[in-house]
Order: C-alpha cells, then structure tokens, then sequence
C-alpha cells in the first residue's frame, strides 16, 4: 500500500508537472500566436510515437506494396506505349517506302511514255524530211532536163503571131514581175502563156533581177525564168549579164541589204541547178559572190545568216552538203535521202572548202565573245559586291552584247550542223570566291526546316508558318465568286501582250525589265499634295483621294483592253451590287468595324474567307482598302495580321494588294519629301507596314530596297528612325534572301558608314547598332558537342535528369511517410525538452531525405492555408462553370419592304424581326442566291426555345430600359432640386446693391514726353 501511494503520488507530480509545462504552453500561445502550430506539432509527433511500432511497420510495407505496383504499371504502360509506337513508326516507313516506289513506277512509266512520243515525233519528222527531200531533188531534176533541153523544143516563129503583142498588155505584164509572189504563180504563167514578150526581154530580165523577193517567192520566180528560157533564146544571156551588172553595182554599197543578198545568192544557185546557166557560168557566179560575202565577212560575221540560207537550200547540190540531221535521220530510220547528181563533186570541192574557212573564222570568233562575255560578267559580280548594283549604261551594255552573243551561238550551232561539224570547246568560269569588306558576304540559304539564327530567313517555325503557309481560297471560294480578277489579269495579259508586239516592231527601243524597274522606282507616279494623317477623318479622306486617283490610272491604263462582253459585265455587275447594296453596306461595314479584333492567324484566314464569299465587290475592296491604309498609328500589332490578309486574298483579289502598296508608296513617298519632324508615329506606321507586306511578297524587294535608299540619302533625324523600323521589320528577310542580299548588305554598310562619319545622338546610335546586328548577326561560335560513349551518356542522364532538383522534390515526397517513423522516434526525448533553447532550436532543425533534398517540418498554420486556398478555388470554380458565355451576334437590320408586312401584325421585335403573335413568333430570314439576298418570314411557335428564349430577352430589355429611363427622370427632378436650391441660396447670400452715382476718382494721367526728376524727387527747379 505505501508503495502503491508513493507510486500514485509520483504520477500526481508528473500529471502536475506536466499539467504546469501544459499551462506554460498554453500561457506562450497566448502571448505568441505563432507558437501554437509549432506546438500542435509536437503534440501531433508524441500521439505519433505513441502507436505501435508493427503498425508502422505494416503501412510502409503497403506504401512499398503500392509504390511497386504503380511502377510497374507504369513500366507496362511505357513498354506498351514504345511497341505501339515503333509499330507506327514501322507502318510509316513502310507506307512511305510504297508511296516513294509507287511514285518511281509511275515516272518511269511516263518517262517511258514521253520517250516513245519523242521518238515517234522524231520518226515522223525524219519521214517527212525524207518525202520533201525526194520531192525536191525530182522537182529539179525534171525541171533541169527541160531547160537543158530547151532549145530543141522553142516554138517557131508563126507560133508568136497568135500571141497578144499589145503595148498595154505587155508593160503591165513586166510591172508584175516587180512583185512576184508564190500566190501569184498560176495567174503570171496563164498570162505568160497568152503574151508576146520577144519584144520586152530586157525589161522583163530587169524587172525580174530588181524584184524584192522573200525566200517563199523565190520557187516561182525560178518557175517564170524557166517559162521565158524554154521559150525565148536570148532569154537566158541577158539575165546572166544583168545579174553580173547587179553584183558589180553592189560592191560600191557600204551597208548592203542582208534579206536582198540573202535571196540573190539562193535565186542565182536555184537557176544553175535547174539548168537556166549553164554550170561554168552559174557556179562561176556564186562562187565569186560567196567569195566576196565571206572574205567581206570573216571578222564581224554578220551575213552569217546569207551563207546558213545558202547552205539550208541549195548547199546539197552545189556543195555536196550533207546536214548531221539527214545523216542521223538515215542511220536510225535506215532512209535513203537522195544522192547528189546535178553537179560533179569535182565541181563541188572549193564550195566545200570555202564553207569550211568561214566556219573555222566562226568559231574563232564565238570563242572571243565567249571571253569577252564572261570577263564582263566577272566585272559585273565585282561592282555588284562592291556597290549592290550595276549602273543603267552597263546594264544595257551587257545585256547588248549577250543578246548578240547568243545570236551568234545559235547561227555557229545551226552552221555545224549544216556543214556536219562540231562545235568548239566553250568553258565556263569557275565561280572564285573573292574576299569582301566586314558584312557583305555571298548568302547560301539553308536547307528548309533549318531556321537557326546563322542560316534560316524566318527567326523560329512559327515565323514561318505565318509568312509562308496560306490558305488556299481557290480551293474553297468558288470561281465566279473572284471572276472580277480573272477579267482584269486577263486584261494585264492582253496589254502586255500588246506592248511587247510593240516592242517588237520597234526593234531600236528594246528595253531590259531591269531598266523598267529601275525607271519605276526613280519616277514612282505619287501625288505629291500635303498629306496629313493623323485624325481618322483626314486619313480616310486621304485614302479615299489615293484610291480614286488609283482607280483613274487604271483605268486609263485597261482602255484598250476592254472590250464589249467587260463592258457588259461591269454593268451587269454594278446594278447587281445597286440592288443589294444597303444591306451588304451594313454588312460591310459590321465587318471592317470588327476587322481590328482578328488578332491571331485563325481570325484573319476567317475574316478572308467571309470577306471573299459574302462581300467580293469592287466598291467593298476599295472600302477595305482604305480600312487597311488608315489602320491607327498605335496598333502595331494588327500590321502583320493586316498583310497576311491582303496575301490570303491576293490569288483572288490581286487589286487589293496593288491598292494598297500604291497608297503606302505615295504616303512614304510624302513624308520623305516633306522633312518635317513631326507625325513619327504615322511615318514608322507606314515603313513597318511596308516591311510586312515585303515578307508577304506583296511589296516586291526592289521598291523596298528602294524606300531604304531614300531614307539613307538624307540619313537625319526622323529618316533614321524610319530606316531603323524598316530594318527591325524586313531587314533580316531582305539580307538572307539571295535576290536581294547583295544591294542589302551594301545598303548595311553604307549606313554604318553615315554612322561613323555622323555625330549622332547616343539613341540613334544604338538604334543603329541594332538594326544592322538584327539584319547581320555577328558570327558566334557554336559549341561543338562531346562525343561520349554510352555509359557515360547514361550516368549523365541520371546525374542530371532523373537526379535533378524537380524528379528529387518529387521523390521526397513520395518517401515521406516511410522516413518520418525514424526521424520522429530519434526526436522524441528532444521534443520533450522544456528549454526554450531547444525549443527554437527543433523548430528550426531541418531533416534531410533520400534524394538529397530539403523537407521542413509540416505544421498546422500551413495545412489551414492550403485548404483555405484550395476552398477559394473550388468556389471560383463553381461560380464560374455557371456563368453563361456570351456570344457576339450581329443584329441585322429588317428591310423597309418587310417593315411594311410585319407591322400589320403585332409589333415587331428589335433588329431581328420577332413579333409575338398568339402562339407563334415571326422571324425574318436571310437567305443569299447567287449575289442576291432573299428574305422570308418564318412563324415560329411559341413552345421552341428559340422564340422562348427571345420572347424572354425582350422582356428583361424591356424591364431594363424601364429601369434606366426611370434612374434618369429621378436624376433630372434631383438635379432640378438642387441648382433651385443653390440659387436661392445665392441669392439670399448677396450684398446689397452699391450707390453707381457717386462721383469717381479720375484716373491718373501718365505725363508725356521724359520725366521730370525734380518733381519725382521734390528737388525743386532751377
């Protein structure tokens, strides 16, 4: 028993003890409230030590249980997931594979088929060669052995008497063969057949010899010639005579006539072969004419294509020329062309050789242009790296001397063939790469898909998505949606047709496209009037003012080129958009209003398509022309979004693009030349859309490279900030395109240079610095990656991954639960300690775990403020699921004619045209055909939630109005109270009126003339 009460007065005092350090606690909680989470705690770890060890044991092993599991499902799942996916893979490239196969079968079979269709085409022309050849060489023969045989078969002399021998009859007979044409070969022989020429031989022979032939009219002058040999003796001599005359007149000419010497040479070779000249006196001729052309010729070579002519049609029989042509046609066809028998070969051999001597002549000379051309295209290059540009004199020179180079290639080629000889050696430069100043350097674009700051045009992927990947409204629009464009390209394609005739019949006023540009961007046609944009108003009369001047150019420009069914069809167009034209205004305009909110590349490719299917009008462009052009100064961000639209419609609408470049020509044009230093947030506005339309393609690089040639010219205040944002914009898509890199990069230089020479402010410096850097990056160092082996990859992978600060976090906290049994049980005989010490000490002790991390002891204060917050957002959850989206509608105004119907009925509703009626509900609907809009009047019943839910709308409209209407009549009486009150307070506040009819006090009267200074300081005169 005593021992029983010593032991239960021991526990008294613990249970008092422990009772006093409870007190303690509480009394600390009082005083600091942050010690009460702290002590929650450790109260919280001693009921935990307090539980049974097998208890504990039991729960990690279940933790470890479930842990095991989920990674091995998760195992699972990963193994599943990487078979699936190298099945996909497998299929993919087993697919491809089969398409790459497929697609090589199929161009085999078509190469196959193009190389049977060429090689049928080659047959039949070879046959045909063959037919005409034959044809030819009979025609001659037959001819030849008549004419030869002349002399025994010409009439007698009582054989002219029944001819017509009259005066009349006979000139006009010699005046026809001026003219002879193969057209006119039946009517000349039947009147040849009918007329006594015994008198008119010479004049006839003159006629014949100064005839301007062309090379088609030759065959019938030879047919007449050989009707007055066959019938006239001296027919023959006299012709031969004259035609030496004719040659010996022509020396003494300093510039012959190539097309009359051309069909000479062949008219005197055709009457030697058909026998008219004898062979000694026809061959004689040709070959001291053939001489001189070529002795005449062997430096210049320009009567090149007098000796091809020759060669082409009568250099069988009088040379014995055989073309390479004949004799690959024979080979592979096994044809058998006809041989030549007119002449003997003997007689054929100088021909020969003297052919041969003007070919070598001309081949030494295509090789000395061949020189010539290419050091002036090294030159080119040199200037062009040098300077960015080629000069308008050299520009045209060279392209002059390519132009005559090529000439003289093709005549060589024709010549080779001709003769059967080949062509000489023609090597071209190896390109050399030559060394540049600091930033011009010769661009290679990279590979597509590699977009890295070093190679690529676009600055990442997305970049180039927005630039590059349009929609294709052709391939949803229908086509007579955007028939509009058809008919103008059709009307560009008839008069660029027209000028290049023109161009052709002015052979003296050839000139380059380059040359073109370079004149379009020296003269750009720009009003030049004061322009001034900076309130809505003015811009948009502005714009409307360029559109209209625009609209006059063109269509100056496309009169020649309409015709009747345009003019009809602009007609029929215009009373089409007169007749719908107040309800698609509203439409319109709904649109452009709405236009400023398509902020990402969705919205607009919509916005395009709505724009090309319901609103393609020419009014409607101009309309969003002129939206696009006065866009304000401080949405820069619509510019890029504003350029992929006008590039999405262009393939449809290619005058919205024209427009709108035309205006930001002008309006750059303007603020260039009118130096002011104010408005520069319109004149960036303006560059930068330039800048974006030139990465569309819808501004071409020339008139851009251009825009910054004008602002470097006079490279001061605003135009330096101007060049800047256009470099910022476009800059770094001009310098890595290969058209364009060598004029930018000489433009970068050359403003780096005006900065150097320039005292310029510190800001336009380093606005400097950074567009050029954008445009040009200096070269940085790439690191060159490690190759390591596989293990060490591996060990890196787990130092550095799966051991990182994230996946460590992650694990401790899933291996919580299994170290707090320790870390609480090594804790207990410390938490229990009752010095304060201690105390601060535990609480600032911080545990470390497995994965190397760092974990604080949990506490109360932490677990309230995580279910407060997850509280809140579960509230903030549930009031917002049960908010309702609105949705924008657009309210549609109801036609007058159809006001008209509906107010016979009950009233109508507000901008849609609902009426309640009993147990139905009238609705107006709109309908499009074709370019018309339709509208019906639909009953719809009461019970449907459509006309449920309007009829409730226009109820709690309605209840508003009410509401707002009464606030507003309270509002008036109220304000109506206190000004009433204010003025009687006024008034009772007010003096009492003073006495105006006393006498005033004259005003001081300044003296005139200097002071007095006696009287000012009372010194007294003298």
């Amino acid at each position: 028993m005593p021992a029983e009460r010593k032991k239960s007065a021991s526990m008294e005092e613990k249970e008092t003890s422990l009772g006093n350090k409870d007190k303690e606690f509480s009394d600390r909680r009082t005083v600091n409230s942050r010690d009460k989470p702290k002590e929650d705690v450790r109260l919280g770890m001693k009921r935990e030590t307090l539980k049974p060890p097998e208890d504990k044991k039991k729960k990690l092993e279940e933790e470890k249980r479930k842990k095991e599991d989920k990674e091995r499902k998760k195992k699972d799942e990963e193994k599943v997931k990487s078979e699936e996916e190298q099945k996909r893979k497998e299929e993919e490239e087993k697919q491809k594979l089969e398409e790459e196969e497929k697609k090589k079968q199929e161009e085999e079979v078509k190469r196959q088929q193009e190389e049977a269709a060429a090689q049928l085409r080659e047959k039949e022309e070879a046959h045909q060669l063959h037919q005409e050849a034959w044809e030819r060489h009979q025609a001659r023969k037959e001819l030849r052995s008549k004419n030869q045989n002349a002399s025994d078969n010409r009439p007698e002399e009582n054989f002219f008497s029944r001819l017509d021998s009259s005066l009349k009859k006979n000139t006009a007979f010699v005046k026809k063969l001026k003219t002879i044409t193969e057209q006119q070969r039946d009517s000349l022989s039947h009147d040849f057949n009918g007329l006594n020429l015994s008198k008119y031989i010479a004049e006839a022979v003159a006629s014949i010899v100064e005839a301007k032939l062309k090379i088609s009219d030759v065959n019938c002058a030879v047919h007449l010639c050989s009707l007055f040999h066959q019938r006239y003796a001296d027919f023959a001599p006299s012709l031969l005579q004259v035609w030496k005359k004719h040659f010996e007149a022509r020396k003494e000419e300093k510039t012959p006539n190539i097309t009359k010497l051309r069909t000479d040479l062949r008219f005197i070779a055709e009457l030697t072969i058909v026998g008219i000249f004898t062979d000694k006196e026809g061959l004689s001729l040709i070959y001291e004419q053939l001489k001189n052309i070529i002795n005449a010729d062997r430096e210049s070579h320009t009567h090149v294509s007098v000796v091809i002519s020759f060669c082409r049609h009568c250099g069988d029989d009088i040379a014995g020329l055989v073309p390479r042509k004949v004799k690959s046609a024979a080979d592979k066809f096994n044809l058998s062309f006809p041989p030549s028998e007119i002449i003997s070969p003997e007689k054929q051999q100088p021909f020969q050789n003297l052919l041969k001597e003007y070919f070598t002549s001309l081949t030494k000379h295509l090789k000395r242009d061949h020189r010539e051309l290419q050091n002036i295209e090294r030159q080119n290059r040199r200037i062009l790296h040098s300077k960015g540009e080629l000069s308008e004199d050299r520009h045209k020179q060279y392209e002059e001397f390519a132009l005559s180079y090529q000439k003289l290639l093709a005549n060589s080629q024709s010549l080779a063939d001709l003769l059967d000889e080949n062509m000489p050696d023609l090597p071209q430069d190896k390109p050399v790469p030559e060394e540049h100043g600091p930033g011009i350097d010769i661009f290679t674009p990279g590979k597509p898909g590699e977009y890295d700051l070093e190679g690529g045009i676009w600055e990442d992927e997305d970049a180039r998505n927005f630039y590059e990947n349009l929609i294709d409204l052709k391939a949803f629009v229908p086509a007579i949606l955007f028939k509009d464009n058809e008919r103008c390209s059709q009307n560009k394609e008839t008069s660029k047709d027209d000028s290049r005739e023109l161009k052709e019949v002015k052979d003296n006023k050839d000139v380059s496209a380059s040359e073109e540009l370079e004149l379009e961007l020296e003269n750009l046609d720009i009003n030049d009037d004061p322009l001034e944009l900076e309130c809505g108003e003015e811009a948009e009369d502005v714009a409307k003012k360029l559109l209209d001047e625009q609209g006059k150019k063109q269509g100056a420009d496309s009169t020649g080129a309409d015709n009747s069914d345009g003019k009809q069809a602009s007609r029929k167009q215009e009373d089409e958009e007169a007749s719908t034209g107040s309800h698609l205004k509203l439409i319109v305009d709904a649109f452009l209003q709405q236009l400023p909110n398509c902020v990402n590349r969705d919205l607009i490719d919509k916005a395009a398509m709505d724009f090309c299917m319901n609103m393609n009008t020419k009014a409607n462009r101009r309309k969003l022309v002129r939206a696009l052009f006065i866009v304000p100064r401080q949405r820069l961000d619509l510019l890029p979004f504003y350029a992929r639209l006008v590039a999405t419609l262009h393939p449809c609408m290619s005058d919205v693009a024209e427009d709108l470049c035309s205006m930001l020509k002008g309006d750059f044009r303007f603020h260039v030349r009118k130096k002011d230093q104010i408005n520069i947030e319109t004149k960036n506005k303006t560059v930068r859309f330039i800048g974006e339309l030139a990465k569309f393609k819808m501004f071409s690089k020339s008139d851009t490279l251009h825009c910054l040639k004008m602002l470097l010219s006079d490279f001061s205040h605003h135009h330096i900030e101007m060049a800047c944002t256009l470099l910022e914009t476009c800059g770094r898509f001009l310098f890595r395109s290969p058209e364009s890199h060598l004029r930018t990069s000489v433009l970068l230089e050359q403003m780096m240079r005006k900065k150097q020479a320039m005292h310029l402010d510190a800001r336009y410096v380093t606005m400097v610095e950074n567009a050029y850097y954008y445009c040009n990056p200096p070269p940085a160092e790439k690191a060159v990656k490690k190759k390591r082996p596989p293990l060490q990859e591996y060990i890196r992978k787990l130092l550095y991954k799966d051991l990182s600060k994230v996946t460590t976090e992650k694990e401790g906290s899933e291996n919580e639960d299994e170290e707090e049994g320790e870390e609480e049980e090594e804790n207990t005989d410390y938490l229990t300690d009752s010095n304060k010490e201690n105390e601060t000490d535990e609480e600032n002790t911080e545990v470390m775990i497995k994965g190397g991390g760092l974990k604080r002891v949990p506490c109360a204060e932490d677990e309230d403020f995580i279910q407060a917050l997850d509280k809140m957002m579960l509230e903030n959850l549930q009031q917002r699921s049960g908010e309702s989206v609105k949705v924008h509608q657009l309210d549609v105004a109801i036609p007058l004619h159809l006001k008209s119907q509906l107010k016979k009925g009950p009233p109508l509703g507000s901008g849609e045209g609902e009426s309640e009626s009993g147990d139905t509900m009238p609705f107006v609907m709109l309908t499009r055909k074709g370019n018309k809009q339709q509208f019906k009047i639909l009953n719809v019943p009461m019970s449907s939630q459509l006309a449920a839910n309007h009829w409730n709308q226009q109820q709690a409209e309605q209840e508003e109005r009410m509401r707002m209407k009464k606030l507003t009549l309270d509002i008036n009486e109220r304000q109506e109270q206190e000004d009433y009150q204010e003025m009687m307070q006024s008034l009772a506040q007010r003096p009492a009126p003073a006495n105006t009819n006393r006498e005033r006090r004259p005003r001081y009267q300044h003296p005139k003339g200097a002071p007095n200074a006696d009287l000012i300081f009372k010194t007294g005169g003298r």
